[in-house]
């Protein structure tokens, strides 16, 4: 019989996740592996640049104003996760209401 894990305490918020290789996601935290160190996320965006804010715990504290983030994507899975933060409910509105980055020409 397989051992049943516990849930991780994050499980079903709104989280700032970061990976080594995937860089920053918002998003629902479905479920972390914390023995591959891997998370899966629902309704996720990356955030490619922040200059509004020191770090991101203010980040997800506070949301995010100037910023460089993607177009929402249904579920993703980050691997070799080393940081995940709970947002704010005022920090997830922000993020989600954040319009996607378009490139242009000029990018």
């Amino acid at each position: 019989m397989s051992e049943v894990k516990e849930k991780h305490p994050f499980s079903g918020r709104y989280v700032l996740c970061r990976g080594y290789y995937n860089g920053i996601h918002t998003g629902v935290l479905v479920n972390y592996d914390a023995d591959n160190d891997v998370a899966f996320l629902k309704e996720s965006r990356r955030l490619y640049r922040w200059k509004s804010k020191f770090s991101l715990s203010e980040i997800a504290m506070s949301g995010i104003f100037g910023e460089k983030i993607a177009v929402e994507v249904p579920d993703i899975m980050i691997r070799e996760v080393f940081e995940i933060i709970p947002c704010t409910q005022e920090a997830e509105k922000r993020i989600r209401e954040y319009p996607a980055y378009v490139v242009s020409e000029d990018d």
